[in-house]
């Protein structure tokens, strides 16, 4: 599949962080699929999920459901107090993986949700908690 774009992220009720996507030739029927990780701002890319960090599969697209979806119920409650969480989506079909998404880091805060870039090269939703 093609690079992750488009990629939207919501708030669910009970606090899990919901994060869906775009791709091209990402149809399930021909393999297509992705990893989606996260981990804790501020938190090196090793570490296990004892550590916040996670990677989970998430089926390519089918015909009536054309975004990817994955919805993060896992989320630990000290989140906010350390910075949000920084998500990346990497397209994969069997053993290989195609371009990686942008980085997105989801603060949670009270206040409005807003979408914005820091100073980094990390894109920034703040999601009103």
């Amino acid at each position: 599949p093609g690079r992750p774009t488009d990629i939207q992220i919501g708030l669910q009720a009970g606090g899990a962080v919901t994060l869906s996507w775009t791709a091209a030739d990402s149809a399930r029927s021909s393999g297509g699929g992705f990893v989606v990780s996260r981990r804790l701002y501020g938190q090196s890319k090793a570490g296990g999920e004892e550590a916040g960090r996670i990677e989970r599969y998430v089926p390519g697209t089918s015909r009536r459901q054309r975004r990817a979806a994955f919805v993060d119920d896992t989320l630990p409650a000290d989140a906010a107090a350390r910075g949000g969480a920084i998500y990346e989506i990497t397209p994969i079909r069997g053993d290989r993986r195609g371009e990686t998404s942008e980085a997105i880091l989801v603060t949670l805060g009270a206040g409005p949700a807003t979408s914005d870039t820091p100073t980094s090269d990390t894109p920034t939703l703040r999601v009103a908690a």
